[in-house]
C-alpha cells in the first residue's frame, strides 16, 4: 500500500453511487478522517468529478479498477487520486494508514494484505472504526444480511436503537437469573446461576449482590448479603433510577434524567416505549438459547467462552479462528477423598467458514471449578465424552480424518494423555455416555 499526500484543504471522499447504501459508510469514514486529522472532508458521490479525491470502492473513474480477489485490499497513488478498493475489513485499515499518513505528512508504504497485520492496538482500533462504519460485529452478519428476511432486518435496526438508547441501563426480568446490559445478555451472578431477580412482599426489586456492585459500586453495597434492594437504592437522592412495568414484570434500572420510559406512547428514534419495552422481554426468551430449566446443581462457572470479546471484530474470510464444541464433564473422588472435575471441549480451527485442523483438550479443576489446569490435548479427536475406570480418566471421540473410534487416557499417577484409533468404524457417529455392567464397559453411537 502506499499512500501520498496531496496537500489540499479539502478532501473529497467519494463512493460509487451504483453500490447499495455506500452514502452512509463514506460519511462515517469521512467523520473518521476529519475528527482525527483535523482536515475537512466532503462526501460526494461519483456522478461529479473533483479535486483531491479519495475513492472508496469502484468509483465511475475511466482508470478505477475492480480488486483481482475480493479478500483482498490495495490503494493505488495517482497524482492527487486516493483508490481504496477491495474487502471491507481492507477499506477500514486502508482508511486508518491514510489518516497516520496526512496527520504525518509522508509518504506511508506498507506490505502485504490485511491477513499480515500484526493484532496491536492499531488494529484493535481499527476494529472499532469497523463497528462505526458498517455497524457490524464482523463480515459474517454482512453476509448474513442479504439473505434475511425484512423482519430480521427490521429486528436488527430495533435492537441497534435499543442498545443506543439504553447505554449504561441495566434490563432485568423477575424470576430469570440473566440482565441485558450494553447490548449483551449476562448473568446476574457470575457465580451461581440460581440467583434470580426477585420482588418482594413490598413490590420491591431484589437483585443479586454481584450485578448490585457493578452498577451501583463497592461503596454502594458494602456491607449486602447476596441481594440487594434495588428499589431502595435508586431512590431520590441516587443518581439512579428504577422502572418496573409489572404486566411485563421488566425493571430498568438507569442513569437519572437519562431514560424516560413512564409514557409507553413517547417515540425516541422512531420507536415507542412500549415497543422497546416489548423487545426488552423477548431477549428473556431466546428460543436458541434458553435458560437453564432441569433440577441440576446451579452453580456453573465458564471454562472457556466461544463468542469474541465485545471489543473485538474478526474477518472471517481472511483469518483462521477457532469455534469450542463437545463440552464433556465429569466428577470423580480421588484416593484422599477430594473432588475434582475434568472437564475437555474441543477446538475446532476455521478458516473462511471451513474446518482445516481440530483437537480435544482435557483439564482438570481441584477447587470446584474456580481454576482450570490443561493436562494435554488430542490431536484430530472430536465430540469426546469421558468416563472413569481404575482411577484412570478415558476420552471416547471420534477420529477427524477417518471417523473411527479413538480412545485416549489420562493417568493422574504418570501424567500426560496417550491416544489411540480404534478399528471401530462408526460411520463419523458421535459418542454417548459410557455404561458399566458385568465386567464390560458398553459405548453407544450416536445412529451406529
Amino acid at each position: 500500500m502506499l499512500f501520498l499526500k496531496t496537500g489540499s484543504a479539502v478532501y473529497h471522499l467519494i463512493y460509487a453511487s451504483e453500490t447499495e447504501n455506500a452514502s452512509q459508510p463514506a460519511k462515517n469514514l469521512a467523520k473518521y478522517l476529519s475528527n482525527i486529522c483535523g482536515i475537512k472532508v466532503a462526501v460526494c458521490d461519483d456522478s461529479k468529478k473533483y479535486d483531491h479525491e479519495i475513492w472508496l470502492g469502484t468509483v465511475n473513474r475511466p482508470n478505477a479498477k475492480p480488486p483481482q480477489n475480493q479478500d483482498d485490499f490495495k490503494v493505488v497513488v495517482k497524482d492527487c487520486h486516493v483508490e481504496l478498493v477491495g474487502e471491507r475489513f481492507g477499506l477500514v485499515i486502508a482508511c486508518m494508514k491514510l489518516a497516520e499518513m496526512i496527520r504525518s505528512d509522508n509518504v506511508y508504504s506498507v506490505e502485504g494484505d490485511v491477513s499480515k497485520l500484526e493484532r496491536d492496538a492499531f488494529y484493535l482500533n481499527a476494529v472499532q472504526l469497523a463497528r462505526s462504519v458498517y455497524g457490524t460485529y464482523g463480515s459474517w452478519l454482512q453476509k448474513q444480511r442479504t439473505v434475511m428476511t425484512k423482519e430480521d432486518l427490521d429486528d436488527i435496526t430495533l435492537v441497534d436503537a435499543l442498545v443506543e438508547r439504553l447505554g449504561d441501563s441495566l434490563v432485568l426480568e423477575i424470576g430469570s437469573s440473566s440482565a441485558l446490559y450494553h447490548g449483551y445478555i449476562v448473568k446476574t451472578d457470575r457465580s451461581d446461576y440460581s440467583k434470580v431477580t426477585k420482588l418482594d412482599p413490598n413490590g420491591n426489586i431484589l437483585v443479586a449482590e454481584d450485578i448490585a456492585r457493578r452498577i451501583f459500586g463497592e461503596a454502594v453495597c458494602a456491607n449486602a448479603e447476596e441481594y440487594v434492594d434495588a428499589t431502595m437504592l435508586c431512590g431520590e437522592e441516587s443518581d439512579w433510577k428504577l422502572f418496573y412495568d409489572a404486566s411485563l414484570q421488566i425493571a430498568v434500572v438507569t442513569p437519572k434524567n437519562i431514560v424516560d420510559l413512564q409514557d409507553a406512547s413517547a417515540v425516541v428514534n422512531s420507536y415507542s416505549n412500549e415497543t422497546y419495552l416489548k423487545r426488552m422481554k423477548a431477549f428473556f426468551h431466546n428460543p436458541v438459547l434458553p435458560e437453564p430449566t432441569l433440577n441440576v446443581e446451579q452453580t456453573r462457572r465458564e471454562i472457556i467462552y466461544s463468542q469474541f470479546g465485545t471489543d473485538y471484530i474478526f474477518d472471517y474470510t481472511v483469518h483462521t479462528y477457532d469455534n469450542y464444541y463437545s463440552p464433556a464433564i465429569l466428577a470423580v473422588t480421588d484416593t484422599e477423598g477430594e473432588r475434582i472435575l475434568y472437564a475437555s471441549h474441543e477446538v475446532s480451527m476455521l478458516c473462511n467458514h471451513k474446518e482445516v485442523d481440530t483437537c480435544t483438550l482435557l483439564k482438570r479443576s481441584v477447587d470446584g471449578g474456580d481454576t482450570w489446569e490443561l493436562l494435554g490435548r488430542v490431536d484430530a479427536m472430536r465430540w469426546a465424552t469421558l468416563f472413569e475406570l481404575d482411577g484412570k480418566i478415558s476420552l471416547e471421540g471420534n477420529e477427524r480424518a477417518t471417523g473411527n473410534v479413538q480412545i485416549a487416557v489420562y493417568d493422574p499417577q504418570s501424567g500426560g494423555v496417550k491416544a489411540t484409533e480404534l478399528a471401530l468404524q462408526v460411520l463419523g457417529s458421535a459418542p454417548c455416555a459410557a455404561a458399566f455392567a458385568s465386567g464390560r464397559i458398553y459405548l453407544g453411537h450416536n445412529g451406529a
